[in-house]
This record gives C-alpha cells, structure tokens and sequence, in this order.
C-alpha cells in the first residue's frame, strides 16, 4: 500500500453498507451506474460526516464500494469485518492474524 492509497475509509463505509436494510437496491448497485453512484454518493456524505476519510475518485473507488458490497450481501456484519481486515493486512504487506479455527 502506497502512502496515497489509504484505505482506512473501508471500515466506515462498510459498517454504513449494513445501515442499508434494502438488499434488492445493493444488488442493484453491482449492475447498475447509476444505482452505484447514489449509493456512492450516500457513502461518501456518511463517510464525511463522521471521519475524515473519502473514498478514491474513478473508476478504482467504484470497484472498492462494489468489493464491499459484495462483502455486504455475501456475509453477517462480523465475518464481512474480519475478511476486510484479512484484506487490508494483506493490502499492507502483513500477515493476517488466525482465527482459532485457522483461518
């Protein structure tokens, strides 16, 4: 990870995807710019409110609010966090840390 690619953002933003009762408008967001842009934009108000982290302009944001998204719809809030911090210690160049069962 570079200095100019902080992705401390990630953790916040994703926490704001599980506020997101409405699945059917998340599934939506994968196949759909302009459902991606709003949902997108809802992020980033809800980002600057709380934290001083936004998510990267273009194309390379869209593809990490879709990552999460996908985290969102595919796992519980819990186990979603985890494989973010899993992603984001291997985005760093460390180890993830094990879960008692190895993973």
């Amino acid at each position: 990870m570079t200095a100019g690619d902080n992705a401390e953002w990630m953790r916040p933003a994703l926490d704001a995807l599980f506020a997101v009762d409405d699945t059917a408008r998340l599934r939506t967001s994968i196949t759909d710019q302009a459902e991606l842009g709003r949902l997108r934009a809802e992020i980033t108000r809800s980002l600057s409110q709380v934290d001083r982290y936004r998510v990267p302009a273009g194309e390379r944001g869209d593809n990490l609010i879709l990552a999460l998204v996908a985290l969102r719809l595919k796992f519980p809030q819990e186990e979603a966090r985890l494989k973010l911090e899993k992603n984001l210690q291997l985005r760093s160049g460390g180890h993830p840390a094990q879960d008692a069962l190895g993973r």
